[in-house]
């Protein structure tokens, strides 16, 4: 369940609440007409055209280094 935050303009005051969206119109008639939902961007990462191997970091790379020189030649591990 998604979590939504609710502001009061009188008091200036934030709340979380951990419900579904119904829920959530729900209590913000119970809380009162001074209580609005606060419309938030989701937290999002973007690293570009960064392939996930270069995000894994340097450590997972050489994991992928160490299987595919165990695995033979024919084989289609990638590793930077």
């Amino acid at each position: 369940m998604p979590t939504y935050d609710i502001y009061n303009e009188k008091t200036g005051k934030t709340k979380e609440v951990f419900c579904s969206y119904k829920d959530k119109e729900k209590t913000l008639k119970e809380e009162g007409p001074d209580w609005e939902y606060v419309i938030g961007a989701p937290g999002l990462n973007y690293q570009g055209a960064v392939g996930a191997i270069r995000r894994a970091g340097t450590e997972w790379n050489d994991v992928l280094k160490g299987i595919k020189k165990a695995s033979g030649k024919d084989n289609t591990i990638e590793h930077y």
